[in-house]
């Protein structure tokens, strides 16, 4: 069946999320010893984003939530220096990945309908697509305000799935899931770039342009096998 539409992540697909949260509380961090907190910055640093990621990654407290278990107490001097610190450094940081503009205007341009998936709440989903220049790209944005199911639960993928007006069959998803598929059991495909090849495949051609390439081989003295070979490693994909 003819594919239509292809679902992205957005947060370690699209943009590095990871890289931009990491970036952001080190700037924090530093902030907060700025503005008179006694710590060591690299210290720091690293704690506030463990902490980060265990509380909750996509929270809008965890800086005073840490200020208040580590030292029983919030100095608002001091987290309103890490809060925009932490704005400020975020926004230098949601860009799109290398290559993600040129695909993804590829794809609008062979016809193929755009959503987003994404466990990130709908705001935040929104203001980071924004930011990166990329919400225009996408027909359907499907954030966990629309079902209060992360992925890999179906209820994200059916409700992108019935807003782009497809089956399911007609989909491709991108994403980074390869702990979700090792969670579920599932073995995760080995990348293209990495798998070993025989340099042997079979090409079918109709027996006219069969005949072409063999009296083209005969005129230049070389073997059918190397004038293709020659042709397809010239070949550029649009």
């Amino acid at each position: 069946m003819k594919i239509k539409a292809v679902i992205f992540d957005l947060d370690n697909t699209l943009i590095d999320f990871m890289k931009m949260k990491r970036e952001a509380t080190k700037a924090a961090a530093w902030a907060m010893v700025d503005a008179g907190l006694s710590a060591d910055r690299a210290d720091l640093s690293s704690k506030l984003f463990d902490f980060y990621l265990n509380y909750d990654i996509e929270s809008d407290d965890a800086f005073s939530k840490f200020l208040m278990k580590t030292y029983k107490t919030v100095d608002y001097r001091v987290l309103a220096a890490a809060v925009n610190a932490y704005l400020r450094e975020k926004a230098l940081h949601l860009k799109p990945y290398p290559a993600v503009v040129e695909t993804l205007t590829a794809l609008k341009k062979r016809g193929f309908m755009l959503a987003v998936v994404t466990d990130g709440l709908r705001l935040k989903a929104w203001r980071r697509l924004n930011a990166a220049g990329l919400d225009k790209y996408f027909d359907v944005v499907v954030t966990y305000d629309d079902t209060g199911k992360k992925k890999p639960h179906e209820k994200p993928f059916k409700k992108a799935i019935s807003g782009l007006r497809v089956k399911p069959q007609e989909c491709l998803m991108v994403g980074d899931w390869v702990i979700d598929m090792q969670n579920n059991n599932e073995t995760p495909p080995s990348p293209l770039s990495s798998r070993s090849y025989s340099g042997k495949f079979v090409v079918r051609v109709p027996p006219e342009v069969h005949r072409e390439l063999a009296l083209k081989a005969a005129e230049e003295g070389i073997s059918l096998n190397r004038l293709i070979s020659s042709k397809l490693s010239n070949l550029k994909f649009p």
